[in-house]
C-alpha cells in the first residue's frame, strides 16, 4: 500500500502541479484539499482566474519531490487574466500560505514591488505579461505563472 502510494506521487505529481489541484477556472476550498500542493488565484477587480504551478520543489507525503514543468504547456494552459493600465493584481493562497514570495515580470526580468503581501501593480503599458511568483511554502517552493493581459 505504501509503495503503491508513492509511485502515484512520482507519475502524477507532475501532472497535478501543472494543471494545478482542479479544472476549474478558480480554486476555492472545496475544489483544492490537497494540502501539499499550493492552490492561488490572482484578481483583478472582480476578474479571477488560477494560477499554474510550474517547476517546484516540495515535500510530499514523506517524499522529496522535484517537478520541472514545460514553460511551452504552461503558456497554453493558463488563462489569461485581463486587466488594464496600473491595475492592482492581488494574489488569493487558498490551502497554503507563503512564508515569502517575490514577483517577477518576464517581459523586464526585473522583481515587482508588491504593495502588501500578496498584491502589485501592472505597468503602464499594453501587452500581455508573464509573471513568475516565486513562493516559498513550509514543505517547499513552487514558481507559480500568471499570464495578464494589459489594454
Amino acid at each position: 500500500m505504501k509503495v503503491r502510494g508513492y509511485v502515484f506521487y512520482i507519475l502524477f505529481l507532475p501532472f497535478i502541479l501543472s494543471t494545478g489541484c482542479s479544472n476549474q477556472n478558480v480554486y476555492t476550498q472545496e475544489n483544492c484539499s490537497n494540502a501539499f500542493i499550493p492552490c492561488v488565484n490572482a484578481s483583478v477587480g472582480k476578474q479571477k482566474v488560477k494560477l499554474l504551478n510550474g517547476t517546484s520543489s516540495l515535500k510530499v507525503g514523506g517524499q522529496h519531490s522535484e517537478t520541472h514543468v514545460d514553460l511551452d504547456t504552461l503558456d497554453r494552459q493558463a488563462k489569461i487574466l485581463k486587466a488594464s493600465k496600473q491595475d492592482v493584481v492581488t494574489l488569493e493562497f487558498i490551502n497554503k500560505t507563503p512564508l515569502s514570495l517575490e514577483v517577477y515580470n518576464d517581459k523586464y526580468r526585473e522583481s515587482e514591488t508588491l504593495l502588501n503581501k500578496y498584491s502589485f501593480t501592472l505597468p503602464d503599458a499594453s501587452g500581455i505579461y508573464i509573471y513568475d511568483i516565486l513562493a516559498e511554502y513550509s514543505n517547499g517552493g513552487v514558481v507559480h505563472y500568471l499570464k495578464v493581459e494589459v489594454k
